[in-house]
């Protein structure tokens, strides 16, 4: 197992060990098997998540379910709300898959979009929270977000058919 010896077209673009290009490789091997179950995939991603690189999970094009897999299994909220947004932008999730996923989050500032007609949340990090709040847009699934003066969000959220106003 020679880890050198691996010649990755993704380990070409972006400088990687050879370690992390050899668990690419492998990685990538096992996303495209069918002899690996989705649980096993998303313990596996999980696992070497800090040896791959950044867009490695995005060239993989893995399935809904692989993902949500991950978000379940993980313990980090910022690692989960990046493989919502994810699930968000790239497949056509349901509004109450997303809020369910939320739920696996241990910020509950984020459950107030999915559970709360009217709530001022505070959301801990300004980045995670706009780059939710974008994917959340651009998909349809918010009508408009705002960063209020009191550094709280104002969310007007699409529930069925009718624009819903929300502060968060």
């Amino acid at each position: 197992m020679a880890a050198e010896h691996v010649n990755s077209r993704s380990c070409v673009a972006a400088p990687l060990t050879p370690k992390a290009c050899y668990v690419q490789e492998l990685l990538t091997k096992i996303c495209r098997s069918a002899h690996f179950s989705v649980k096993e995939k998303a313990e596996l991603l999980l696992k070497y998540i800090t040896t791959y690189s950044d867009d490695f999970l995005d060239s993989l094009k893995l399935s809904g379910d692989v993902i949500k897999g991950m978000i379940k299994q993980s313990r980090n909220d910022s690692q989960k709300i990046s493989l919502i947004i994810d699930l968000v932008v790239y497949t056509d999730i349901r509004r109450s898959e997303i809020s369910d996923l939320v739920a696996e989050l241990d910020e509950a500032e984020y459950k107030k979009l999915f559970s709360q007609q009217t709530a001022p949340p505070a959301l801990s990090n300004r980045e995670e929270a706009e780059s939710f709040l974008l994917a959340l847009l651009e998909s349809d699934l918010i009508a408009e977000w705002s960063l209020r003066d009191d550094g709280k969000y104002s969310v007007t959220c699409r529930k069925k058919s009718r624009p819903e106003e929300v502060d968060i």
